[in-house]
C-alpha cells in the first residue's frame, strides 16, 4: 500500500530543573486517500464543502505524541517516565478507548563505568 500524504513533527527538549528534563513529540500524519472512503451519507449535517474538508481532516489524521521526563539522582542512578499516546484512524473500536492507544512506561537505570588498566 503506497500512500501519499502529509507529516509534521515536533519536537521539545527542556531542562526544567538541574538533572531534571522533559521531552516531547508529537507527530501528525495524513493519508490523502482516506479522505475517498468518508461515507457523508451518515453526517448529513455536514452540508458544506469546508465543513467536510475540516471535519475529515480531524477525524482522519493520526497522531503520535510522546511525553517523557527523566531524572538523574546521582551518577550512578536515574528515574524516568514515558507516556505515549496514539490516535490511528485505521483501528476503530481498539479496546476501551476507540481509536486511542497508550502505553506507559517507567524505568530505574543504573550506570557503571568500567575502566581497564593496561
Amino acid at each position: 500500500y503506497l500512500a501519499l500524504g502529509s507529516y509534521f513533527k515536533f519536537y521539545f527538549k527542556r531542562d526544567i530543573f538541574p538533572n531534571f528534563n522533559l521531552y516531547m513529540k508529537l507527530e501528525l500524519s495524513y493519508d490523502y486517500n482516506k479522505v475517498r472512503r468518508v461515507d457523508w451519507s451518515l453526517d448529513p449535517e455536514y452540508v458544506t464543502t469546508e465543513e467536510r474538508t475540516w471535519r475529515s481532516i480531524f477525524h482522519h489524521t493520526d497522531i503520535n505524541l510522546e511525553c517523557s521526563i527523566n531524572y538523574k539522582l546521582s551518577k550512578w542512578l536515574a528515574i524516568s517516565g514515558t507516556l505515549n499516546m496514539k490516535y490511528d484512524t485505521d483501528y476503530a473500536n481498539v479496546g476501551s478507548f476507540g481509536h486511542w492507544q497508550m502505553y506507559q512506561l517507567a524505568g530505574l537505570r543504573f550506570f557503571y563505568k568500567s575502566e581497564r588498566k593496561r
